[in-house]
């Protein structure tokens, strides 16, 4: 038995994180991000995107972020163009950023103080050395 089959006999497989696209979290990002979402809340209409269904409002902010990201005329490659959409897509219409972690089976409690933000994974074992609590900026 590898050493791989034994760890994860004894503490289940473990899922790596989902890497962001390369540039994602940086102030350049988060400044276009920002612009984005201004230029989007000055073009919808609020009243009409309260009576749309969920998933024809998501496919219409995605349409419109889309078409700003393109008159922006900033470079970015897909990744970074799809994880604009979903961030301002969770933003708008859900919890913001801790949207990934609540989606993510992996993570069992999400703790948010005025100061930091903690996650902490079902792999988490107070009897084990090692934790998988982790800091994130939000």
């Amino acid at each position: 038995m590898s050493l791989r089959d034994r760890l994860n006999s004894i503490h289940g497989p473990r899922r790596l994180p989902t890497p962001q696209p390369a540039g994602v979290g940086g102030a350049a990002y988060q400044a276009l991000r920002a612009e984005i979402q201004t230029q989007l809340l000055d073009r919808i209409d609020l009243e009409v995107m309260g009576t749309l269904a969920p998933d024809r409002l998501r496919e219409e902010l995605r349409l419109l972020v889309d078409r700003l990201i393109g008159e922006s005329k900033v470079a970015l490659n897909a990744d970074e163009s799809k994880q604009i959409v979903l961030d301002i897509q969770n933003r708008s219409l859900g919890l913001g950023p801790i949207e990934p972690l609540l989606a993510d089976p992996t993570v069992s409690d999400i703790l948010v103080t005025p100061t930091s933000r903690f996650m902490r994974s079902a792999a988490d074992d107070p009897r084990s050395r090692r934790s998988a609590s982790t800091a994130i900026g939000i």
